[in-house]
This record gives C-alpha cells, structure tokens and sequence, in this order.
C-alpha cells in the first residue's frame, strides 16, 4: 500500500522540541493568571488560555506541573486571567521569572473573589475554580467566569518564540504602497542568502520596492519566488525613514527551506558574512543579526536611518 503522508510520523525522529515548533505556528494571546492564597499573592504567564462555554460562562487555561506556582494554585478556589495588552510586553516577562516579586512595581486593584486585576491589562476574566483536569505534564483549570472587563488596546500576541508588534504592523501598514525598499534576511540550510549585485562582487540582501503578495507574485514575494527560494518572511526586524523624508525601509527576518544553486545567490554561515561586500545599510543590519543570532532574542529597529530606537520583541514568553 503506498504511504498515507496525511498521517503525521510519530517515530523516534521527532523530537519534543520539533513539536514544540510545530506548535508554535499557532499565533496566541498572552495572560498572567493571578490569585491570592492565606494572603500571599502570585501569579504566571501563559499563553494556553482559551474560552470554554458562555453558558455557563467557562475559560480555561493550563499550568505546567513543574511550575513554582503549581502547588499554590492546587490550593486556589479562585483566579485572574488577565490578557495582556501589546504594551505589557514587561509584565508577561515579570510574571515568567523566577525568584522575584512578580508584583514588584504593580498596582493592582482586587477583583471581587479576591484575585489580583492587573491594570491597562487589554481584558480581564476573574474566576471560580471550577473543575480541574490531569493533561500530561500540565493541569487544564476550568474557571467559571464570575467578573470581567476589557479594553481597545491592541493585543500582545505570540508566534514561534516570539513576540508580535500589531501597531508596529500598522505603522507599516500605513506607509505607500510605491517608493520604499522591502528586504529580508533569509537563513536556509547553508547559511543567509545574499545576492550578486552585479559591481565589484557586491552583494545584497534579496528586496524590492515594495512588498506584495505571494498570490500575485510581484514585490518582494515575486523577486525571492523568481529566484526559485522557497521561503517564509515571518518576522519584521528593522523599520525606517530616510532623515530627508525622501523614502523608507523595511526589512523582515524569514527562512529558506532550499538555496537553489545559482551564480546570483550565495549563502555564509553567520560568522562568516563578508561585510566589506555590502552597503553600509546592509552591514549594519547583519552585523546585529549576527550579534542577536546566539540567544535568538531579536530586537526590531525603529526610526529614521541613524537615530531610532531597539524594540525588544524577541524575548520568549514561558509558564514558571
């Protein structure tokens, strides 16, 4: 019988981290769960947080085993989801630290049931504990919804280990559709992809004048599409404007799955970009692509083209 390819492989070959990718292409909100116990206040980052039911109005979220709040929660009778909004990017990562007061430096009001409400916070669910599940290495805790509210802030999301910027996105969003420059750096398996520019051995980083779309092959989706890579831009990792206001930039970060074998292309191994072959634009953005590649906490550049700021999306979220 030939093999039925829908069915996923199970074998040794796949690795909890692989999975863990897998998973990560499900873009997410995230929370802080809070509650109070005996008077001592603590809480945890997540982002397995969904809705149940609206009648009875049930959520449910997940807390991992080897939490340093698992055994107080085991004791809670009630608990705060607070959905945090895309300013909060601070406190998710206060609440996924350990060893710390995790409430340091945050004004808290008391919800009804007794439970910390985190201000600014895009939405709110305080809860009765309703019923608990065994799942594995986690707990699944099913709250009935007894007080809420929320906001309009944009929210603070989630992908692949990293943060998503919505109004960064809409910053660009906003932008011409003509006159601007859309690059990406591509790492494939033999390194970051560069182009032949033609002159003196120069290289680029693969761009063109404007986005596009993968469904009409123009921008910069019909130029990497032409050049036969395939590819995925996921994140955004520099955004300018010329200080003459004459123009603007934006480069994202995305994988190759191939480097097609071309005299165009050529592919380096991070440590091994040429820089002295590139624009002084193009350097500065892989010199710190090489500097953020060890930890893969990429920040994301913002400004004009020599005074901005650093954003720091790129450090990664966790349940502690």
């Amino acid at each position: 019988m030939p093999e039925d390819k829908s069915r996923p492989s199970t074998g040794p070959e796949k690795s909890v981290r692989d999975l863990r990718n897998a998973l990560g292409g499900f873009v997410t909100g995230v929370t802080v769960v809070t509650t109070e116990i005996d008077g001592e206040r603590c809480g945890f980052t997540a982002n397995s947080f969904c809705s149940v039911s609206l009648d009875p109005p049930l959520v449910l979220v997940c807390i991992g085993k080897t939490s340093s709040n698992f055994s107080k929660f085991q004791k809670a009778d009630h608990f705060c989801i607070n959905v945090l909004a895309e300013a909060q990017r601070d406190v998710s990562q206060q609440f996924a630290t350990s060893g710390i007061d995790r409430f340091e430096g945050i004004a808290c009001e008391t919800g009804a049931l007794g439970s910390p409400v985190i201000p600014d916070s895009l939405s709110w669910f305080e809860c009765a504990m309703h019923d608990r599940f065994d799942a594995g290495d986690h707990e699944i805790l099913v709250g009935r919804v007894e007080d809420y509210g929320y906001g309009t802030q944009s929210p603070l999301a989630y992908f692949r280990g990293n943060y998503v910027l919505f109004e960064l996105e809409k910053q660009i969003a906003g932008y011409p559709k003509h006159g601007g420059n859309f690059g990406v750096i591509l790492e494939g398996p033999g390194g970051v992809i560069l182009e032949e520019t033609g002159r003196d051995g120069m290289l680029k980083l693969p761009s063109a004048p404007k986005l596009g779309t993968p469904e009409a092959k123009d921008g910069l989706y019909g130029h990497l599409m032409s050049l036969g890579i395939e590819f995925g831009i996921e994140f955004v990792f520099a955004v300018w404007e010329e200080d003459n206001a004459d123009g603007f930039s934006v480069y994202y970060r995305g994988t190759a799955s191939n480097t097609p074998e071309t005299d165009r292309l050529k592919t380096f191994q991070v440590d091994e970009i040429p820089y002295d072959r590139l624009g002084p634009y193009e350097a500065r953005l892989l010199t710190r692509y090489a500097e953020e590649h060890a930890s893969q906490n990429f920040t994301i550049y913002s400004g004009t083209s020599t005074k901005g700021d650093w954003l720091h999306p790129g450090e990664r979220a966790g349940t502690a």
